[in-house]
């Protein structure tokens, strides 16, 4: 049984990150993740919340936030690079 959207951000703050947020649309979801700094979303393709087990959400937002931390990486890689030619 699939936890509420409520109860899923809560354990994706404390188990992920507290700068992701799950949100519903009209027939998808999405992750948001803002900082104050940096803005980025990715969409989730499914209508339903109970579509995916807690456990599938949090593979979910672990893999966004994989993907932003290796965005980060590579943006302060490339800006080294440039200012070091």
């Amino acid at each position: 049984m699939t936890s509420s959207l409520r109860k899923l951000n809560k354990s994706i703050a404390k188990n992920v990150s507290d700068n992701i947020t799950l949100v519903k649309g009209e027939g998808y979801h999405y992750f948001v993740f803002d900082d104050g700094v940096g803005f980025e979303m990715k969409t989730i393709y499914t209508p339903y919340t109970n579509d995916f087990s807690d456990s599938r959400w949090m593979e979910e937002a672990k893999d966004f936030l994989n993907t932003l931390s290796l965005a980060v990486y590579m943006a302060h890689k490339n800006q080294r690079v440039d200012h070091g030619q």
